[in-house]
């Protein structure tokens, strides 16, 4: 999944969450310390995990 698309995640949650919630969503889903490039892709399986991860955190 292009990056653009987690990066608009990500700033949501830290708008309107902080960072810590952010934090808390990439540990949960099994990618603490991942950092997001706008123009990097990922695998979809890490995307939904992170989205997973948003609906409980």
């Amino acid at each position: 999944m292009h990056g653009s698309i987690c990066c608009i995640v990500k700033k949501f949650v830290d708008t309107n969450h902080g960072p810590e919630a952010w934090d808390a969503i990439l540990e949960q889903a099994g990618h603490k310390g991942l950092v997001l490039s706008p123009i990097g892709t990922y695998p979809d399986e890490a995307v939904f995990a992170l989205l997973g991860a948003g609906c409980w955190v």
